[in-house]
C-alpha cells in the first residue's frame, strides 16, 4: 500500500475501513503534532508556535479532504461534491454562529456550537458508513474487489 497516495492523493477511490483509517490517524497525528509544537514552542516563541501550528493543520486538512474525495469518488461522484457540503457547512455554521448577536445572549453560543459540529460529523459518519458503488466505476477498479497475482 503506498500510504503517501492514500493521506494526499486525490485520485482513484478509497473503502470505508481506509477512510476511518486516515481520519483517527489524522486526530491523534492532530494532537501529537500539538503536543509536541507546544513543547518545543510554546513559551520561546508563541508567532513561530501558531505559524507551526496552521502549517501542521492544513497539512492533515489537506490529507482529510484526499481521501473524502476518494471517498466520493467510490460513491461515484465527483470531488467537486466537497465544495458544495462544505459550503452549505459553512453557512450553516454562519447562521448558527449568529444566535448570539440576533438574540444578545451567550447561552445560545453552546448549542450553535454543537449544532456545527453535529453536522460535520454527520457528513463524516455518511461517508465514512454507507458503502460504494460495487465494482469498477469512472474513478477506477472497486477497492473491495480481490486483488488477482500476476502469473509469473
Amino acid at each position: 500500500m503506498d500510504y503517501l497516495a492514500l493521506w494526499f492523493s486525490f485520485r482513484g477511490r478509497v473503502n470505508r475501513a481506509r477512510f476511518w483509517l486516515v481520519l483517527m490517524s489524522n486526530m491523534v497525528l492532530a494532537f501529537v503534532g500539538v503536543f509536541i509544537i507546544v513543547s518545543a514552542l510554546g513559551l520561546k516563541d508563541p508567532d513561530l508556535m501558531l505559524v507551526a501550528m496552521a502549517a501542521w493543520f492544513v497539512v492533515l486538512n489537506v490529507s482529510t479532504l484526499a481521501v473524502a474525495a476518494k471517498r466520493l469518488h467510490d460513491f461515484d461522484y465527483r470531488a467537486w461534491w466537497l465544495l458544495g457540503m462544505l459550503a452549505v457547512i459553512g453557512v450553516i455554521m454562519v447562521l448558527t454562529d449568529q444566535f448570539p448577536i440576533i438574540f444578545r445572549n451567550q447561552f445560545y453560543q453552546v448549542p450553535s456550537t454543537i449544532a456545527d459540529n453535529v453536522i460535520v460529523w454527520v457528513v463524516i459518519a455518511v461517508l465514512g458508513a454507507i458503502p460504494g458503488t460495487r465494482g469498477p466505476n469512472r474513478f477506477g477498479p472497486d477497492p473491495l474487489a480481490p486483488r488477482h497475482a500476476s502469473a509469473v
